[in-house]
């Protein structure tokens, strides 16, 4: 009878720890930062266009981004409006690696997968093996929402 019990407590205990990763792991998907190539290969100096997207479960209604590349494979070009739910742009900053990028929705506020802008970089040598990678914070009602990292390989 004691084995029974103590077996119906693990079973329990694994399910109340299984149900609070779920959580977790759902948690940091609704609200995520999303990349994705629009071509699978790229010669050197062609154009490569990632598009950036957000996920979120929370209304936003902009967001500061920080993109990560190689620079020895990828040189930043710009970013794109087109059909942006964040078309206002009001900081677009390159750095060695990097870009920074603040966008926001001209009014009202947002929730679900949206697209944020396309990203232009020039493929510099070969482009195999790269990876960009995302981060960011998004506003949330005038507070910071802390996006999980997105990230694409070449």
């Amino acid at each position: 009878m004691s084995r029974k019990i103590n077996l119906v407590k693990g079973i329990i205990i694994a399910l109340f720890l299984g149900m609070s990763l779920l959580k977790q792991s759902v948690s940091a998907l609704t609200n995520n930062l999303l990349l994705q190539a629009t071509q699978s290969n790229y010669n050197l100096n062609s154009e490569v266009n990632i598009d950036l997207r957000v996920n979120t479960s929370t209304s936003i209604s902009g967001l500061s981004v920080t993109v990560v590349f190689m620079s020895s494979q990828l040189e930043f070009i710009t970013s794109t409006d087109a059909g942006s739910e964040f078309p206002v742009l009001y900081a677009e900053t390159p750095d060695q690696g990097t870009v920074t990028i603040v966008r926001a929705r001209e009014s009202g506020s947002v929730t679900g997968n949206r697209f944020v802008t396309t990203l232009k970089f020039k493929a510099i040598s070969n482009t195999s093996n790269a990876v960009v990678e995302a981060t960011g914070t998004a506003n949330a009602n005038n507070s910071p929402l802390s996006l999980a990292k997105g990230s694409v390989s070449l």
